[in-house]
C-alpha cells in the first residue's frame, strides 16, 4: 500500500512504479514456485497481476519529467 501512496505523489511516480513493479513481480514468481496451480484458479489469482504490471509500465512512461 505504501508504493500505491507513493504513485499519488508528484515526484515520486517513476520511483514508486519501479518499487510496485518489482513487489509484483518477486510475488508472482514466489507463488509461482510455491503454488503454481494458482494460475489457474477461476478468479485469476496470479494471473491479473500481468495486466498490473503492464499498466504501471504505462503510468510511468507517460509521466512527465519536470
Amino acid at each position: 500500500m505504501a508504493a500505491g501512496v507513493l504513485f499519488l505523489v508528484p515526484g515520486w511516480v517513476r520511483r514508486a512504479g519501479a518499487l510496485q513493479f518489482a513487489i509484483s513481480a518477486v510475488y508472482l514468481v514466489s507463488l509461482s514456485v510455491v503454488a503454481p496451480a494458482l494460475w489457474f484458479d477461476p478468479f485469476g489469482a496470479l494471473l491479473k497481476i500481468v495486466p498490473l504490471m503492464g499498466a504501471t509500465l504505462v503510468v510511468m512512461a507517460f509521466q512527465e519529467k519536470r
